[in-house]
């Protein structure tokens, strides 16, 4: 029953038709004296001692805004709270800005992201003036190679050098200090590194019988312990020549191909075998002088 007539005394306070604004709750006393003081910018309605909302306070008149003042207008937007005594009260938050002030419009704040940055850095390049001359190309990877440029020697100093170097080389061929003799011969589709008394095996048959002695035309370079030899791609004839005889002509292992499938009666066998001739490298003798 008391209850009963607390909910109706609180309503009746509510609609203001018991005492008005100013009557005091039945079931929960007095309300508070005035409107609360604004608490961070938020004014609360009033609320009776119980927690439960009192009568309802006056409205607050509006206030007028400056004629100087063209800021935008107050923001505001309402928000639940809920007090201690589980008692929903609607309030209203409003921004700093709601209040206004004569005054110009405040500026908006810049926008620091990427785009910004980026927008600036093409505003403050574009507004450069660079200037390149006709026919300009850029330095990349397609207007000049990544190597460094080959700076060619003078011709004369080549020349010179060229003819000194011969010069110590004939020395050597004269004076027969040049110790043992190498090269490189081009022969039945391979190159062969070979000196004297080598034997090289040879995966092709020679129209020679054995104990021929041939002469190997094909030679790349020759060299010797203090110089070497090089053709473009291959040595003059007059210049170099190597010697070699015919020791054995035989037959290679035999190499046997075999494919097989279980339970299907398939069987194949293939045996390979490839003609080899053996050479012996004699000599290798070099011009008495180059030119």
């Amino acid at each position: 029953m008391h209850a009963r007539s607390t909910t109706a005394g609180c309503q009746l306070a509510r609609d203001g038709l018991r005492g008005g604004p100013g009557a005091a709750c039945p079931g929960h006393g007095p309300p508070p004296l005035g409107d609360a003081p604004p608490r961070n910018g938020v004014r609360r309605e009033g609320r009776c001692a119980g927690g439960s909302p009192s009568a309802r306070l006056p409205p607050r008149q509006p206030r007028p805004r400056s004629r100087a003042s063209t800021g935008p207008p107050a923001r505001a937007r309402l928000r639940r709270h809920r007090c201690p005594s589980n008692c929903l009260v609607t309030k209203l938050s409003t921004t700093a800005d709601a209040i206004a002030q004569p005054g110009p419009a405040p500026e908006r704040p810049r926008t620091r992201g990427r785009t910004a940055s980026l927008w600036s850095a093409s505003r403050r390049f574009s507004s450069q003036s660079t200037s390149f001359p006709q026919g300009y190309v850029p330095k990349t990877s397609l207007s000049s190679p990544p190597w460094p440029e080959i700076v060619l020697p003078d011709p004369a100093e080549e020349t010179r050098h060229h003819a000194e170097v011969v010069g110590k080389v004939n020395q050597l061929i004269a004076t027969g200090q040049y110790g043992r003799l190498f090269a490189v011969v081009h022969f039945a589709s391979h190159q062969w590194k070979v000196t004297s008394e080598d034997l090289i095996l040879i995966e092709n048959e020679l129209d020679i019988a054995c104990g021929e002695r041939i002469r190997l035309e094909k030679v790349l370079l020759v060299g010797a312990d203090n110089f070497t030899l090089l053709g473009k791609p291959l040595l003059g004839k007059e210049l170099v020549r190597v010697e070699a005889t015919v020791i054995e002509k035989t037959e290679s292992w035999p190499k046997v191909n075999m494919k097989f499938k279980k339970r299907k009666n398939y069987r194949k066998k293939h045996i390979i075998v490839s003609p080899q001739t053996v050479l012996r490298i004699n000599t290798i003798e070099i011009a008495p002088c180059l030119r």
